[in-house]
């Protein structure tokens, strides 16, 4: 009883199954449950997971495979959200120095993703445009509805 690619020339079969692994390999990096790739040839999950003889050792190695595809995921998207954090806490510090160095009477809270500034008292119109234009110099933008200044990090 002889399957359709152990019936092909050796050329053909060696195609077929790097075309097969390929596809494998990508339903593992899909998280794919065993039953969905059962139907590929155990010469194909030998070649991704290592020697396997039957297709209850296939299906134990497809899950820890899958285990280990989902922390590397995890470890990566944990990597990556520190990152960010390490770079808008970065952002956070460089522009709190920059407002600082500006001078002005202003009042600064850093929240969430933001850091915001209001004007402490009222400055002369001459003062009050200079430091406008400082502030959108710097990136600020102003939110009407609270009649604050703001920076996004």
């Amino acid at each position: 009883n002889y399957t359709l690619l152990e019936q092909m020339p050796e050329e053909k079969r060696k195609e077929v199954l790097k075309i097969l692994e390929e596809r494998l390999k990508d339903k593992l990096e899909r998280n794919r449950n065993f039953n969905d790739v059962k139907c590929f040839p155990l010469e194909a999950f030998s070649r991704v997971l290592g020697p396997v003889a039957s297709y209850e050792e296939a299906e134990a190695k497809w899950s820890k495979a899958v285990e280990e595809v989902e922390k590397k995921k995890e470890e990566e998207r944990r990597r990556l959200e520190e990152e960010r954090r390490r770079r808008r806490e970065e952002k956070r510090r460089e522009i709190l120095d920059r407002v600082k160095r500006l001078g002005l009477p202003l009042k600064v809270e850093v929240k969430d993703y933001a850091v915001y500034v209001a004007f402490a008292r009222r400055l002369p119109s001459d003062e009050f445009q200079r430091a406008i234009k400082a502030l959108k110099e710097l990136g600020f933008k102003f939110d009407w509805r609270d009649k604050v200044w703001y920076y996004e990090l």
